[in-house]
């Protein structure tokens, strides 16, 4: 069992880390050998998936380049795999030139979250703290195998009554279609807080909080109110770290949502 320990500088877990610049790889595995983690190295993204089949990580680093070559394509792959491995965070090692633009179509393509270029090693700290508590967390979901945990059935099964002859295929279309334009949201939400646009942000997080809250995601729905509420009051300062339950609670939202989908296709 992968473990943290807040009160030291050192946590536990297997880290896959992609790239093939040299310095860069130096001082990643650098960090995370002085942190405590395990580290497994590939310097070939399109031999990637074979490393995350192969090596089990909890968390994979991408170092991705600018402009952009196959790294992006490496996040989908991994997307496309079965079971736990579906769903590990991907954190992208970026440029600080990388726009908003390539950074949303990455959280479309799958990434989970962005750490740019050179990071400390108390801000690489920070954001494995923050996802592998989430691949902990989905490992012991494995086990108790609780959709539940996240998702409130009752707004789903309320859209099956509607109409029962074909009420699984419109909670498919639902989820498929949040699915889809969910990570767009977030990384709208993401860019207001980097640029502190206020309505940007209240759009965002009152859109996404509609449609989740229609896919009975009850927590993560509070959470975007929350945002929402950031940016009513002008409070963007607190945003951050309202972000980034966000983005945990809506891993754990998608990968609840994808095995419902599983289930609904095969009965």
């Amino acid at each position: 069992m992968r473990t943290l320990d807040s009160d030291t500088s050192t946590m536990e877990g297997k880290i896959l880390l992609i790239g093939n610049h040299p310095v860069h790889q130096q001082q990643a595995c650098a960090m995370l050998k002085q942190l405590g983690a395990q580290v497994c190295l590939t310097t070939h993204a399109q031999a990637a998936v074979d490393q995350v089949l192969h090596q089990q990580p909890d968390v994979i680093l991408i170092d991705m380049p600018f402009p952009l070559s196959d790294e992006n394509k490496t996040a989908i792959a991994i997307r496309q795999c079965s079971g736990r491995l579906k769903h590990i965070p991907i954190i992208a090692l970026t440029a600080d030139e990388m726009s908003d633009t390539d950074r949303s179509r990455l959280r479309i393509d799958g990434i989970s979250d962005f750490l740019s270029q050179p990071f400390t090693s108390t801000q690489l700290q920070i954001v494995l703290k923050r996802w592998l508590a989430v691949s902990r967390h989905d490992t012991v979901e494995e086990e108790n195998t609780s959709t539940q945990a996240v998702i409130d059935l009752t707004q789903l099964n309320a859209l099956r009554k509607i109409n029962p002859s074909s009420g699984d295929s419109i909670l498919k279309k639902l989820i498929t279609i949040y699915l889809k334009s969910s990570p767009g949201f977030l990384a709208q939400i993401e860019d207001a807080i980097t640029t502190t646009d206020r309505v940007v942000l209240k759009r965002a997080a009152h859109t996404l909080k509609s449609s989740t809250a229609n896919v009975g995601a009850t927590r993560l729905a509070e959470l975007c109110k929350k945002m929402e509420t950031i940016a009513e009051t002008q409070q963007i300062t607190d945003a951050s770290a309202v972000l980034s339950e966000i983005q945990q609670e809506f891993h754990l939202v998608a990968r609840a949502l994808e095995t419902l989908l599983q289930e609904t296709e095969h009965p």
